[in-house]
């Protein structure tokens, strides 16, 4: 759909151009007439020198022509320019509104595909866990061995997390400290050692607070 150009909520009209004939035409009768309206006058009035009757003749043929040119000619020419200057004025503002929806509606577009890739991610992510947490509970049924069982849920837990490292350990009753049982160290330069004693209770105030996973820095092997 293409806006036509408005001035003051009517649509813009252009009339046509005055054609060269037109122009040509008028020009010659307005000559023509002041011409006539000359030797007529000057046939009835008495004679007069070469000078004067040259005087009176461009006199007269001023008087006659100039208004006529301009009421046919130069008019015409001033309303039909001003009407293409407004048309175009109008076809400016038409386009840049235009222009100015296509933005809004553009920038409306990026923000709803941002919102709909993001719930797209975030439901990806939990069907992730999910899946995850299937595949844990069906560890846990299908293993009596505790470490061959913490060891796939090491595994699982990986996936989710996108972690290249880590390692499963056993809380204390106090539910203070963990024991690690094994770790993964992946591609990185890092272990745990038998005695390194972790709290927890940090992790989990991060956790709730960020609402993200904290992160563990491991120790250097030495």
């Amino acid at each position: 759909m293409i806006d036509q150009p408005t001035t003051q909520g009517q649509p813009a009209t252009l009339h046509p151009a005055t054609p060269p004939s037109r122009l040509l035409v008028i020009v010659t009768v307005s000559v023509f007439i002041a011409e006539a309206l000359v030797m007529i006058l000057l046939a009835v009035l008495p004679p007069l020198p070469r000078l004067m009757s040259a005087i009176v003749d461009a006199s007269l043929l001023t008087v006659v022509v100039i208004p006529t040119l301009h009421l046919f000619l130069q008019r015409p020419m001033s309303l039909e320019i001003a009407e293409r200057k407004q048309a175009e004025r109008a076809l400016q503002r038409s386009h840049d509104e235009m222009e100015q929806r296509v933005h809004d509606r553009t920038r409306a577009l990026t923000r709803a595909n941002e919102a709909l890739q993001a719930e797209i991610a975030e439901r990806q992510q939990r069907e992730q866990e999910i899946a995850a947490l299937l595949a844990g509970s069906r560890a846990v049924l299908a293993n009596n061995d505790f470490e061959k069982t913490a060891k796939e849920l090491f595994e699982i837990c990986k996936g989710v997390l996108g972690a290249t490292a880590g390692y499963v350990s056993l809380i204390n009753e106090r539910n203070e400290h963990n024991t690690p049982i094994f770790h993964d160290t992946g591609d990185q330069k890092c272990a745990v050692t038998a005695r390194t004693q972790m709290s927890i209770r940090g992790f989990r105030e991060q956790a709730y607070a960020t609402g993200k996973k904290p992160s563990i820095a491991l120790p250097s092997s030495r």
